[in-house]
């Protein structure tokens, strides 16, 4: 299916290879396949200061929701979160502030890039991306 939407994209076949090896593993588990692609793809953006956990790694994290999230924040550090807008209707604001961590709202307003199909749709694999326009990806993130 990648194949014949992408195929005419100019960075398609420099990026094939990349597509191909997540195509070629063989997790037990999907979260092994998906925090390893996205670290891979991040990379690929050339984000590369960023720390990547998982939070069984994390000594003591219980509870449910806010709480769990504030206990993992606290344990890495963070003085800042920012989450997705569609939390607002679960996350319980007043537990971050007395927790000392401030909470911010991301507002996703993509810039766009050429698209192998009008209109342009934000919502799309970041591959979309990379197939158009390759090394340039990270700007339009």
């Amino acid at each position: 299916a990648l194949t014949f939407a992408y195929n005419k994209c100019p960075y398609f076949k420099e990026y094939l290879p990349l597509v191909e090896s997540f195509y070629n593993r063989h997790d037990e588990y999907l979260a092994d396949f998906t925090i390893a692609t996205t670290i891979t793809l991040s990379r690929e953006l050339g984000i590369t200061a960023t720390r990547f956990l998982r939070s069984s790694e994390l000594p003591g994290i219980d509870g449910t929701k806010t709480d769990r999230l504030i206990q993992i924040l606290k344990q890495v550090g963070a003085k800042h979160y920012i989450s997705g807008p569609a939390a607002r209707d679960y996350i319980e604001q007043e537990k971050f502030a007395e927790a000392g961590i401030t909470l911010e709202y991301m507002e996703y307003n993509y810039p766009e890039y050429p698209q192998p199909y009008l209109p342009f749709d934000p919502h799309v694999t970041i591959l979309d991306l990379l197939f158009m326009t390759g090394k340039d990806a990270s700007k339009y993130i």
